[in-house]
């Protein structure tokens, strides 16, 4: 040991079986004094606490030892056993609880996220998280794939082969492409092979009625026929027999050889090399092998193709984008646009106008979810026949009549059921409320020319009518308007000529801060 300290807390260890295996014999201390106990106990984090050590060790109510968790056997320990009392402390990635199993108040955890993943809790959107069997929003109607809502069974059709990708919703029935077959559009129609049930393209007077093997594409020709128009995916075909002293037997899937050996090959679309231990070119992510088909819209700018992207990635998307692809919008954001540099913008829902208050909107219509009585895109208006939104009106908006008696909310001065008269001593102006003549105003030079001929301008008003022409170019009246409000100006005027005749009308206010109208 040379004159290296001896330690202050040690242990001997001693071996009956010659140093196959070692077990405490003594232990010794350099002080006989007991100056702390910690209780401790194993526990498991789920990855979102280093360990159950408290973070401050000489603080009480950090403790890692709870004897009334051990007793209700709720910590769960290393070896998936609920034995023991250690808590996780000072827990991470908005998680808590005894385990780290739990988010935080205003975190939820997505349907299908494990404990361990460092997302696990996430912000609420406030949005319904919809089994996989219902459709979002609301869950209230069947996803693609089930039918007979509100049970929502799965669909027993190759949804690849039928129309639309799902059974029709009420009873599950499937209705098949033109090139698949089969009660659940699960095999392919004559003519047809692969999972994909692709075109043989065999020349159907040499075959047999199946046309081709369903798997392959190899044609099947008829008796003196032979070849292949398919292209197919075999590689490799070897037959070794001893000897042929029978007919070849032809079947639609094989051909019989007496003492055969043979192996075939097949080579998926999406795999190279022989071995299939890679992907073809423009394909990621062995053994999945997907093909790199991001949604231009949802990407980054600087995204440089899929094999750019660590492992177990595909696409790299914008701030406000989400999907295996980057493909939709993420919660409270709609209008995906490949110039947007956050890939989606803002719903902006008017909160005093949506259910619950939610900001959250339809990722492709844009739209908010609105209350009964309120309506557009952001729930910002009434919709018609309310009036009054407000946020703590349940419907949002307040209807323009009593429900019992039918008596609409009247302006000040009308009244009626309907609102369709003045009240006492009080009158509804028309067109005609204010009236003026031309011929009771001025011109530059002194008093205006007026005529009254009745075959010239029948029906005129007042003393007469006044002549237009290059001696009298221009009228001025000046008349009085005693409340401020929209009116409507309508001229009274007879052009006896066949051509048109423009004519100018300024109205100039007393008032120097009001502006002239022309």
């Amino acid at each position: 040991m040379g004159n290296s300290p001896r330690p202050g807390l040690w242990a001997l260890e001693k071996s009956t079986d010659y140093g196959k295996s070692f077990k405490p014999w003594m232990y010794f201390s350099d002080s006989t004094h007991i100056k702390d106990i910690s209780i401790g106990g194993r526990c498991m984090c789920n990855g979102h606490a280093d360990t159950c050590d408290p973070a401050d060790p000489n603080a009480d109510s950090n403790i890692l030892y709870d004897a009334g968790v051990d007793e209700k056997h709720q910590s769960l320990d290393i070896y998936g056993r609920y034995e023991g009392g250690g808590v996780c402390q000072n827990c991470q990635h908005n998680t808590e609880g005894i385990n780290c199993n739990k988010c935080q108040p205003t975190f939820y955890r997505p349907s299908g996220k494990r404990w361990d993943e460092i997302d696990v809790c996430q912000q609420e959107s406030g949005r319904c998280e919809c089994r996989k069997e219902f459709n979002p929003p609301n869950c209230d109607s069947c996803a693609y794939g089930y039918f007979d809502y509100p049970n929502c069974k799965p669909c027993t059709c190759n949804l690849n082969g039928t129309e639309g990708q799902h059974c029709t919703p009420t009873d599950g029935i499937c209705p098949c492409k033109y090139n698949y077959a089969g009660q659940s559009c699960e095999i392919c129609e004559d003519g047809y092979y692969s999972a994909q049930c692709k075109n043989c393209n065999c020349d159907t007077s040499g075959t047999e009625p199946s046309i081709c093997d369903d798997v392959t594409g190899q044609c099947i020709c008829k008796l003196l026929h032979g070849g292949t128009r398919a292209g197919a995916c075999v590689r490799a075909l070897r037959v070794r027999p001893r000897r042929l002293d029978r007919r070849q037997l032809l079947g639609r899937r094989q051909v019989q050889l007496p003492h055969q050996l043979w192996r075939q090959a097949v080579q998926p679309p999406n795999f190279d090399s022989v071995k299939c231990d890679r992907c073809r070119e423009q394909f990621y992510n062995y053994p999945a092998c997907e093909e790199c088909n991001c949604d231009p819209r949802g990407v980054v700018a600087s995204f440089a193709g899929c094999g750019s992207v660590p492992a177990g990635e595909l696409c790299q998307c914008k701030d406000r984008v989400q999907g295996r692809i980057c493909n939709d919008c993420k919660p409270l954001f709609w209008n995906m646009q490949e110039y947007n540099p956050y890939g989606c913008e803002e719903c902006r829902c008017h909160l005093a106008g949506t259910l619950g208050g939610l900001g959250a909107c339809d990722t492709r219509s844009g739209q908010c979810e609105c209350k009964s009585h309120v309506g557009a895109r952001t729930c910002d208006q009434c919709r018609d026949g309310f009036y009054r939104l407000q946020g703590d009106n349940v419907f949002g908006c307040t209807r323009d009549c009593d429900k019992q008696s039918g008596q609409c909310r009247c302006h000040s001065r009308v009244e009626g059921r309907r609102c369709d008269r003045p009240i006492r001593a009080h009158y509804v102006p028309t067109l005609h409320q204010y009236q003026f003549e031309l011929e009771d105003g001025v011109t530059q030079s002194g008093p205006v020319r007026y005529r009254n001929n009745e075959d010239t301008f029948p029906g005129y008003s007042w003393k007469g009518y006044v002549l237009f022409s290059m001696l009298q170019n221009e009228v001025i009246n000046v008349v009085q308007i005693p409340k401020s409000s929209l009116y409507r100006l309508v001229l009274k005027y007879m052009n006896p000529l066949p051509d048109n005749v423009r004519a100018t009308v300024i109205i100039t206010p007393e008032s120097v801060v009001d502006i002239q109208q022309k």
